[in-house]
């Protein structure tokens, strides 16, 4: 567990340009995080090793990294560490990429099939007052609303994002930009 820490986040640290991104998604970095959380979910800082890893890697195959994730935002849910780095990987998965909408709606529906609005929802409920992971939540409200707006209605997820809204839009044009496109997309 210990030594598997170690190197995700030597892979993360290591992973400073697209060349070096692409290297290691080649040889199976992918994977390893996978397996990092599968193995060690209970592991909180294992998680978020993976998590702080697959967000490097956005743009390659990802296999059962979302549910993965999704299911850690369920287990980890108070764990201030994990909610954030999770919340950081899943909003670069569920974003859009020059010309690469595909990706982002396989992304997002992903994420709706693995449950991940409720454990979102929980994250906005439980960390209101962490502004640095209200932003990822915001983003990926925004993200997947765009493409499934349907999961958002019935959810306390919109109060979260008014509340973010309310709280941080005025100092953080970012969380505005994202809470105002959710909303929008509702």
């Amino acid at each position: 567990r210990e030594v598997g820490r170690w190197i995700a986040s030597l892979i993360h640290y290591l992973c400073t340009d697209e060349l070096t991104v692409s290297i290691f998604a080649e040889f199976g970095a992918v994977e390893f995080a996978c397996g990092l959380i599968e193995m060690h979910h209970q592991d909180p800082l294992c998680i978020a090793a993976a998590a702080s890893l697959l967000a490097h890697i956005n743009c390659f195959p990802l296999g059962n990294a979302v549910p993965l994730l999704c299911n850690s935002l369920n287990e980890h849910h108070s764990h201030e560490l994990v909610a954030h780095q999770v919340a950081k990987c899943l909003a670069d998965f569920t974003s859009y990429y020059g010309g690469n909408s595909e990706w982002m709606q396989k992304m997002c529906t992903e994420f709706v099939g693995a449950k991940g609005v409720p454990a979102l929802a929980r994250i906005m409920e439980e960390m209101a007052e962490r502004e640095d992971t209200q932003v990822f939540c915001t983003r990926i409200a925004a993200n997947v609303s765009s493409v499934d707006a349907g999961e958002f209605e019935s959810t306390s997820m919109m109060r979260c994002v008014n509340r973010n809204l309310r709280n941080f839009g005025r100092t953080n044009v970012p969380l505005a930009a994202h809470a105002l496109y959710a909303l929008g997309n509702i």
